[in-house]
This record gives C-alpha cells, sequence and structure tokens, in this order.
C-alpha cells in the first residue's frame, strides 16, 4: 500500500538529511527539470557560479533554483560564453580548507553509490581499500583523477579534480571571479551573493553534508606536508592553515609515553565537529 502524506506534513529524507514538505519535494524537481536557465549560470540574475569539487557548490546552485552541469573551471566558461556576458556576469565560487576538502573527498568517493570504477583510486591492485593517507598520496603525486567524464568534470587543458582551489577560478593566472565565498563563513558570505544577485531564498540550503571529527586527526605529518605542498597556491592566495585539533593534540599528548604514536589509523576517533560538504 503506498504511503499517503498529509497535507502540510513534514518528512526527513535521511538520504539528504534535511526535512522537506513533500508537495515542496516534488515542486522543486518539477521546477528543475522545466527550469529554462542554463545550468550553473543563472541569466535573470546574471550570476555564473564555479562549482569546485567538494566545496559546497551544490548548496549554491539550489539557492539559485539551477540545475547541474558538471564542474567547469571559470576559463573554460570564458571560451563557452559570448564575451559581453562573461564579462558583464556576476561571477563567484566558493572555496574551503585544503586540508579538510580534501579529507570530504576522500569520504566522498567511499561513499559513492555509483560503479566500483567511478571511486577515484580508492581500491588497491588486490581490491583492498586505501587508508586517507595511501589514498592521498596517491591522488596528489599523480595529480591527474582520469578521464574528466569519470568524475563529472568539463575542464580546460590541465585542470583536474585534485587541482588547487585557484587553478579552477583563474583567467590568465589571475583570479578571475568577482566573489569567493569561504566555507568556514558561508552563511555570513551568501548574504554577499544573494544581495548582489537579488536572490529570494534567505538561507542557503544544506546540501551532501556528513559530519566526522575533525579533519586535523586524520593526518600525520607526512600527508599533512603533501597537501601544505601540492595546494601552497591556495594557502597563499585564502591564508589557510593547518589547524590542529584539541582533542587530537590531547591525545597525541596522552598516548605518547605509553606507546610509539602509529598515526591516526586504527586509533579511535573523538567527535569535535567537521564536515563533508
Amino acid at each position: 500500500m503506498r504511503r499517503r502524506w498529509p497535507a502540510g506534513a513534514i518528512r526527513f529524507d535521511a538520504r539528504r538529511k534535511t526535512n522537506r514538505r513533500p508537495d515542496t519535494f516534488v515542486r522543486s524537481l518539477r521546477q528543475a527539470a522545466d527550469s529554462p536557465l542554463r545550468p550553473m549560470i543563472s541569466h535573470p540574475h546574471r550570476c555564473l557560479s564555479v562549482h569546485i569539487p567538494k566545496a559546497a557548490g551544490n548548496s549554491i546552485n539550489q539557492a539559485f533554483g539551477i540545475g547541474w552541469e558538471n564542474h567547469k573551471d571559470l576559463a573554460l566558461y570564458r571560451r563557452e560564453l559570448p564575451a559581453d556576458v562573461f564579462a558583464s556576469y556576476f561571477k563567484c565560487t566558493v572555496v574551503r580548507n585544503p586540508w579538510e576538502r580534501l579529507l570530504s573527498d576522500y569520504n566522498y568517493q567511499i561513499r559513492k553509490s555509483r560503479p566500483e570504477d567511478s571511486r577515484l583510486l580508492v581500491r588497491d591492485r588486490d581490491g583492498g581499500r586505501r587508508d586517507f593517507a595511501e589514498w592521498a598520496a596517491l591522488a596528489l603525486s599523480t595529480g591527474d583523477a582520469g578521464e574528466p567524464s569519470t568524475w563529472g568534470g568539463e575542464v580546460s587543458p590541465g585542470i583536474h579534480r585534485f587541482s588547487p582551489q585557484v587553478a579552477w577560478i583563474s583567467v590568465d593566472g589571475r583570479v578571475g571571479v568577482d566573489f569567493v565565498a569561504r566555507l568556514e563563513t558561508i552563511d555570513r558570505d551568501f548574504e554577499r551573493i544573494r544581495a548582489k544577485a537579488g536572490l529570494a531564498v534567505r538561507r542557503l540550503p544544506r546540501r551532501n553534508s556528513r559530519l566526522h571529527a575533525h579533519y586535523a586527526w586524520y593526518y600525520d605529518d607526512a600527508t599533512r606536508d603533501l597537501v601544505a605542498a601540492r595546494y601552497a597556491a591556495d594557502v597563499a592566495e585564502f591564508g589557510y592553515r593547518f589547524e590542529e585539533s584539541p582533542l587530537r593534540r590531547w591525545w597525541r599528548g596522552w598516548r605518547a609515553p605509553r606507546a610509539a604514536d602509529a598515526g591516526p589509523t586504527g586509533e579511535p576517533v573523538p567527535f569535535s565537529g567537521g564536515s563533508d560538504a
């Protein structure tokens, strides 16, 4: 028997972890399907959003009521769009701490419900799952995430999923967007996007958000330094730094006199607040 929801009822969507009215949810799907807007570009708002992987792009798109398109860098948008449109539209993006962003991508890859071969670099030759340190070393050393079509990309030459965020939003070697929001201050920064674009929605929707321990817990010194080197441009441009988790610092200090520090693999993970947005 098909379950019927009473008018105005609230349903919990476990997959998206949001409370939605069934009628509103269905209407939003219909609007997305019938939307005359170009995906990730809102012509009525004269706005273009560069969706950097694992940096709240889905939430921004939902706020604009626009649909999905492959991840594209700003330089590719410039080649595709008429010059006057590219020059006059408000261009924005969201960036995040590169250490947390890489961990978020790892968690995303291992949790994909898609075919196994779409889980980028997760499996080793024997079919075992790589831990984060091994995965990060491979992802950042190869500098390649495979064909863009395997990870939802349509990008300029030299851009791939693990490229620095600066590379995604640069044109002719310079950052070309009008506004860079930060995931760490997204509610405040979204107010500026909303005001500039004239959006009716007042709060940014939450999409693909999962909680995990503070990102520092998953890093050993070698992986921390590897990310610092690979994303030096992001560190320089946005001022990000590696933030040690207080719980991680306490745990290492407590454990050191008792045993050799074997790193985070296999250790109990205390929750201290992180997100896979």
